[in-house]
């Protein structure tokens, strides 16, 4: 979490290409870093939690191999004394009727002493097997709750230890968490205080521009008013046509008994033109006769 914490402020404060991002683009942004730290810290969760239960499962298998081996161990030592028995048996049953057999060649009598001897010594190596059976069974018993005991405070142990680290697993990921929480509010409050200046800015400048094209229109609409023709008959001027309805912009377009329309402000009236018309530019007669001559009725 603290390296996800790093890597958000690097990428917010860092990166000059979020001031020409609009508001959606950074919330979608900031929405795209939020989702990968909890992507991140969900990660960490479950390795934490898969960690736990591996030490758990560890755990558990060393308790449960040791408390076998401590079950076994007594029955073991048990075994052993009655293989060491059988075999103490066996080897003075054998001896006894070697005995018995040598006292047979020898005599009836010493048969019959060696018999009796061999009797008191299985009597007592019965004898003495048994206190030693009796001797081992309080031992084993003992060995078996001591080793129960200590298998249970193994246990214990473990169970605490186990609950200590899953208690301090828990901890680190809530104060992870938060840490990275406050590094987001953090984040999101400059990001915030950044927008709201940008959008300061950008209210400024557009009622800047706003303003400044609202003077163009009306200059450009003042200036396309004073082209209207009705607003230069209104200053005096005014229009003349021929039959035709065309405009007439020359005087030397018109010719005598010529019938003209004359459009003012008001109205119209028609009109004959009964003398030829006064050309005031020489340079227009020039180029309508190509002569360099004076035009005539001037």
């Amino acid at each position: 979490p603290s390296m996800v914490a790093s890597k958000i402020q690097e990428t917010i404060l860092g990166n000059a290409d979020l001031a020409k991002l609009d508001r959606q683009s950074l919330h979608r942004f900031a929405q795209g870093l939020m989702s990968d730290a909890r992507r991140d810290i969900g990660a960490s969760q479950r390795v934490i939690h898969h960690r736990s239960l591996q030490r758990l499962h560890t755990g558990r298998q060393m308790v449960r191999h040791t408390y076998q081996r401590l079950m076994y161990a007594p029955q073991l030592v048990l075994n052993n004394a009655r293989q060491n028995v059988q075999r103490d048996h066996h080897q003075l049953g054998q001896r006894a009727q070697q005995q018995n057999h040598l006292a047979r060649r020898q005599s009836s009598a010493h048969v019959q002493r060696l018999a009796a001897d061999a009797k008191a010594g299985l009597y007592r190596a019965h004898t003495l097997c048994e206190q030693r059976r009796q001797r081992l069974i309080p031992a084993a018993r003992t060995q078996l709750l001591q080793h129960r005991s200590a298998v249970e405070r193994h246990r214990s142990a473990l169970f605490s230890r186990v609950t200590q680290i899953n208690q301090q697993s828990r901890s680190v990921l809530v104060r992870w968490r938060h840490q990275l929480v406050q590094v987001t509010q953090t984040s999101l409050a400059q990001e915030r205080a950044q927008l709201a200046v940008r959008r300061a800015r950008f209210f400024t400048h557009a009622t800047r521009h706003l303003s400044l094209a609202r003077q163009s229109v009306k200059q450009r609409l003042e200036r396309v008013l004073s082209l209207d023709p009705n607003k230069v008959l209104a200053r005096g001027f005014a229009l003349i046509r021929d039959k035709q309805q065309q405009p007439m912009t020359r005087a030397a377009q018109l010719t005598m008994d010529q019938t003209v329309q004359i459009e003012f402000q008001d109205g119209v009236v028609l009109a004959t033109v009964h003398e030829t018309p006064i050309i005031r530019n020489r340079q227009a007669t020039f180029e309508k006769t190509g002569a360099n001559h004076e035009p005539e009725n001037i």
